[in-house]
């Protein structure tokens, strides 16, 4: 993602253009989902004791081999070359020393070490019979989820719009505040059509808080070190924050499995509750809008 994210930035010049972009990569999200849940939908009529869910993994690895050729056709993007900078990787760290960006990678790691229950345990929650989750069958499951995607496309059309008139600090307090409205609705656990339309909160979430992150660092960041700057906001939270975030969710699942194998989903998603909103009252009062502005003048002169 911090690669696609470089050669992105590096190609189109102006971060203005990121979300309508970045969008295109919802729509084919939209449509894989929109697949996956037809095709099991088929299995569901044909052979409804047997569950195809795993199969995603078979048609991940064919789609990922057919993008791993198509890298191929992208344009030309040499590696910028820096003599007073031979070691990008190890400067960029002293980006950290910065307090928005500093602040930016603290809060980034606390929230995606709380998505996990999402990406990991919402289907789960949509598809466990009742009264205990919603009682979804996989394949209607899997299409709920996409609201958040369809939801995701109007958000980064909105992105830049928000950015500006916002600013960043409230844009990405948005981003981070839709997710503990979206696990505090799942702790309600119903009615159905509430828990369905809960989904469309990703579009705000991912938009806001990701991908405003990823333009608040190639605009915080020297032109020189975006590219590692960039590696490092990946590593924080794709990396280290997601490892966190997947076994707290798997050891919290596990714990709060009852005795016949349902869940107390309740009290599950109250975890990333407790994460996502001190980190968004803590980038709220931490984060400098003005300093931001002034250095994003300066980064783009560098």
């Amino acid at each position: 993602m911090a690669l696609t994210n470089t050669v992105t930035f590096h190609h189109i010049g102006n971060s203005e253009r990121f979300g309508t972009i970045r969008v295109w990569g919802t729509i084919g999200c939209i449509f894989i989902q929109w697949t996956l849940a037809g095709y099991l939908y088929m299995w569901e009529q044909r052979a409804p004791s047997i569950s195809h869910t795993g199969d995603c993994l078979l048609i991940a690895a064919v789609a990922s081999l057919v993008m791993a050729l198509y890298c191929l056709t992208l344009p030309h993007t040499p590696p910028a070359h820096s003599p007073e900078r031979p070691y990008a990787f190890l400067d960029v760290l002293g980006l950290v020393r910065s307090r928005n960006f500093g602040v930016l990678i603290g809060v980034s790691f606390a929230v995606t070490a709380a998505l996990p229950f999402h990406y990991n345990l919402t289907l789960l929650f949509l598809t466990e019979g009742r009264p205990y989750g919603v009682g979804l069958p996989p394949s209607a499951g899997q299409l709920a989820t996409t609201l958040g995607q369809l939801a995701e496309i109007a958000a980064m059309l909105l992105l830049w719009p928000a950015i500006r008139y916002l600013g960043m600090r409230w844009t990405f307090v948005l981003g981070i505040l839709a997710w503990p409205v979206r696990f505090g609705l799942f702790t309600i656990g119903q009615p159905l059509w509430l828990m369905v339309a809960a989904q469309s909160l990703h579009g705000i979430g991912y938009t806001f808080f990701f991908a405003a992150g990823m333009v608040a660092v190639e605009r915080m960041s020297p032109k020189g070190l975006r590219a590692s700057a960039q590696s490092l906001l990946v590593f924080a939270t794709y990396g280290v924050g997601m490892l966190c975030g997947h076994l707290l969710s798997g050891a919290v699942h596990g714990y709060f499995t009852l005795a016949h194998g349902a869940h107390a989903w309740a009290y599950i998603f109250m975890v990333p509750i407790c994460i996502t909103v001190p980190a968004a009252i803590a980038f709220g009062l931490l984060f400098d809008e003005k300093r931001f502005r002034q250095n994003n003048v300066l980064g783009d002169a560098g």
